[in-house]
C-alpha cells in the first residue's frame, strides 16, 4: 500500500467544528504552540480539509498525533472515515482512572449508533506526551484497524486489531482528522504534529 504522506502544522489546513479551540505556546512537542480546545464537555472536532490533502476521501490509511491529557474522562479520538457527525470510525484515547476501565477504544459510528469493535485497558499517564497512531485498510477480514503508540524505540499495539466485516464506506473512503474532549474546564487537552497518510 504506497500512502501519500502530509504533516500539519498550519491551522489553515483544518476545519474545526467551533470556535471554542486556541494555540497553547506553553505545552507543545513542536514549537512554537499545540492545539487545545477551551470548552469542557464539548467534543471538538478538528478535520483535514479535502483542499489541503489530495486524496479528499481516504479510503485505507493512517493518523499519527501526539496527545496529552491532563485529567481522566479526557479523550483524543483519531477519526475516519468520516461521513458527518453521525457516521464514522475512530480509535478513542482516554487515561486510565481506576483498575479494569477500558482506556482504549476502537469503533464504529453509524446513523448515530456507536458500536465497540475492540477495547482494552492499558495505562495512560497524565501530563505526559504520547505519540498514537491508528492505521486502517481493506482485507479479506472487511476492515483492519490498529491502534499503537510510540515507545522511544519502537511501536507498539495498544490493544488487538479490530475488525469490522461490514467495512463501512469502503468504496467512498472518508475524511480524517481528531477529535478532542476535556471533562473538566482548565484541564485541558492538547494535540500536536499530526500527519496524515492515505490512499484514496
Amino acid at each position: 500500500m504506497k500512502l501519500e504522506k502530509r504533516k500539519h502544522h498550519s491551522t489553515g489546513d483544518w476545519n474545526v467544528s467551533s470556535t471554542n479551540w486556541t494555540l497553547d505556546s506553553a505545552i507543545y512537542v513542536s514549537a512554537p504552540s499545540s492545539i487545545r480546545n477551551t470548552t469542557a464537555l464539548e467534543f471538538l472536532t478538528a478535520l483535514v480539509k479535502t483542499v489541503v490533502v489530495p486524496i479528499a476521501n481516504v479510503k485505507e490509511g493512517r493518523i499519527v498525533t501526539c496527545g496529552r491529557f491532563r485529567i481522566s474522562f479526557d479523550r483524543i479520538h483519531l477519526i475516519f472515515r468520516y461521513q458527518d457527525a453521525n457516521n464514522y470510525y475512530e480509535a478513542m484515547i482516554e487515561p486510565l482512572y481506576s483498575a479494569g476501565y477500558k482506556t482504549v477504544h476502537i469503533r464504529r459510528v453509524l446513523a448515530g449508533v456507536t458500536t465497540t469493535l475492540m477495547e482494552a485497558s492499558v495505562t495512560i499517564s497524565l501530563n505526559t506526551w504520547y505519540q498514537f497512531r491508528v492505521t486502517w485498510w481493506n482485507d479479506y477480514v472487511g476492515l483492519v484497524i490498529r491502534l499503537e503508540y510510540w515507545t522511544g524505540t519502537a511501536w507498539v499495539k495498544l490493544l488487538d486489531d479490530a475488525y469490522d466485516s461490514l467495512n463501512y464506506w469502503k468504496d467512498v473512503g472518508g475524511r480524517v482528522g481528531l477529535g478532542l474532549y476535556t471533562y473538566e474546564a482548565n484541564y485541558w487537552t492538547n494535540a500536536d504534529d499530526t500527519e496524515i497518510y492515505g490512499i484514496g
